[in-house]
């Protein structure tokens, strides 16, 4: 019996050997420690920070997070394995940096033992609310009343909303803050030029201010509608791009999404174009020099469906202007400008003076010459790149659709018996395109000259012109009468005289020439065109004055290929009053 008392009691003592042991292990310390004893905080982001707990045992655990900053919240989320974080969300503003140390408490709700860790966080201040206008400085095309949008934007602003602003303007001009940070100016009358500045607020009481400068270009707006518009160097021309040339009827409206420019006979010559579609006008800037251009629009379908020519001098067509009659008998005065359309200056010893060349009915125009050799003046692009001008063979009875389309080809004919750009047969020909025919004598929507102004044709008025001679025009002046002519040899210009003691200059530019387009007879003819077409309906020619000798005041019974190029002078439009 007492062998097996023995063994009972070593059994027991082992037991409770090993139930000691194992009780000691899980009443061991628990702990908690964070990753990291100090974390870097930005305002306005939300951070976790890792936490693990060694010694938890058995039982659902449980954690607090507080912060020496009251105001901030903390929560502590566990992952799994006694492990967690605590997240943080870092208020959207913060004056100034600070340090908050963050004391974690995780407890095991089954034995009711509890560790804590605590660790420190740095918070950086808030970056400064800053406002900013989208551009340092604003330059606009626009005229009294028009209404210009700044858009400003905010830095920093984080979860903060900008109250409104309070805007700071010159004197005469009035503005208001706008939707979506912008500021609304209207311009007044007579002011080119005003600094914006403005001070905000945001809900959170920081304050920010911007500045800018507004220079407004003035605009020139042509309301009366032509196939020329002449502008002064370094203006801004804006005008009517709705309908083919000075037409206002449904059927002639263009259908336009685009505009560009063709060419430009100066490089820069034309700093910008702007199309707009909702009010069909274009907005043409020039720089300061004179020079030719020519803007057209696009349809939907990528064709040119209209071009018009931009007329760059620092000219008024109303100085100096030649008025003469035909003969003390004739009805009608025509009143010539004293240079010829496109001359881009006054001085009649320079090749500016020529002026440009245009194939008879035709609305757009050619460069001339560029220098007395008689080498071609050179195009260019927006970009200020060559262009060459191009040449076609006409190829159809009906080539004004071709001839719209391709504003920079000149169509050659060189069949002598027909030598029209506009058709390949002569039963087709169009007497009608500058409007110098029976049922018209008006200005069309093919002439080439700005608005108020047309191509000369005969003294319609008087009887004589109504019969089989209707084309007819006569001499270019015969009252008053002419006084004395010279031609100065060295700058390829005749000099007009008459009794009032003014003078009138007629530069000699040649013509060009209706099989391939190049300039001859430069220096040996001045040929201006009418509007007449022969007088017989189905003839290839057109009416021109030649001036090169002033005989009996200037021939106006000369005329030759329609196909060919010349100079055009516009007359007053007596339809325009």
């Amino acid at each position: 019996m007492k062998k097996y008392a023995f063994k009972i009691s070593v059994f027991v003592g082992m037991l409770l050997a090993t139930v000691s042991c194992s009780k000691d292990e899980i009443l061991a310390d628990m702990s908690v420690a964070f990753s990291a004893a100090s974390y870097e905080v930005a305002p306005l982001t939300t951070v976790e920070l890792p936490f693990a707990v060694t010694n938890a045992g058995e039982g659902v655990m449980s954690a607090t997070a507080t912060g020496s900053n009251a105001g901030y919240v903390f929560t502590p989320i566990f992952n799994g394995n006694n492990n967690g974080t605590v997240l943080f969300t870092a208020p959207d503003i913060v004056s100034d940096e600070e340090t908050v140390t963050l004391t974690l408490t995780v407890k095991n709700d089954g034995s009711g033992r509890q560790a804590t860790a605590t660790t420190t966080l740095h918070i950086s201040a808030s970056e400064t609310l800053q406002i900013a206008f989208e551009q340092e400085s604003y330059e606009f095309i626009s005229e009294a009343g028009d209404v210009l949008t700044l858009a400003y934007k905010a830095t920093d602003l984080g979860h903060g909303k900008l109250g409104t602003p309070a805007v700071t303007v010159a004197e005469g001009w009035k503005a208001e803050a706008g939707d979506d940070n912008t500021i609304l100016l209207t311009v007044p009358e007579g002011s080119t030029s005003t600094d914006v500045a403005i001070e905000v607020e945001d809900n959170f009481g920081r304050k920010a201010s911007a500045r800018t400068a507004v220079t407004v270009k003035p605009v020139t707006i042509h309301q009366n509608a032509a196939n020329c518009h002449l502008i002064a160097p370094g203006g801004t021309l804006r005008f009517d791009a709705s309908h083919k040339g000075n037409s206002a009827d449904d059927a002639d409206r263009l259908h336009s999404v685009s505009a560009e420019l063709v060419w430009q006979d100066e490089p820069g010559l034309i700093s910008d174009v702007i199309f707009d579609e909702t009010e069909n006008t274009i907005t043409v800037t020039t720089a300061n020099k004179s020079g030719n251009a020519v803007i057209a629009t696009r349809n939907d379908e990528g064709d040119i469906n209209w071009s018009w020519h931009i007329w760059v001098a620092d000219y008024d067509p109303e100085v100096n202007t030649l008025t003469v009659k035909n003969g003390p008998d004739y009805q009608m005065e025509w009143t010539y400008m004293d240079r010829n359309l496109g001359a881009v200056t006054g001085d009649w010893k320079t090749i500016g003076f020529h002026g440009l060349m245009y194939q008879w009915g035709r609305k757009d125009p050619f460069p001339g010459i560029a220098d007395w050799s008689g080498n071609e003046k050179t195009l260019y692009d927006m970009n200020g790149n060559e262009l060459k001008k191009l040449t076609a063979d006409v190829e159809v009875n009906d080539n004004l659709d071709n001839a719209i389309k391709n504003p920079m080809t000149f169509y050659c004919n060189a069949n002598s018996s027909v030598a029209d750009w506009y058709t390949i047969t002569l039963s087709t020909h169009n007497n009608d395109l500058w409007g110098a025919t029976a049922d018209l004598h008006c200005k069309t929507i093919y002439d080439p000259c700005p608005y108020g102004w047309k191509v000369p044709e005969n003294d319609y008025k008087s009887g004589r012109f109504q019969l089989a001679v209707h084309a007819y025009c006569g001499y270019f002046v015969q009252e008053p009468a002419m006084d004395a002519s010279t031609y100065e040899d060295e700058y390829y210009v005749g000099v007009y005289r008459i009794g009032n003691g003014k003078e009138w200059y007629f530069p000699y530019a040649g013509r060009m020439s209706n099989s391939d387009g190049s300039i001859n007879y430069y220096g040996t003819f001045c040929e201006i065109w009418t509007a007449n077409p022969y007088k017989t309906a189905n003839n290839k020619a057109a009416y021109y004055f030649t001036v090169n000798t002033f005989l009996n005041g200037g021939k106006c019974n000369t005329y030759l290929n329609r196909a060919e190029g010349r100079n055009v002078r516009c007359v007053k439009d007596e339809g325009v009053q």
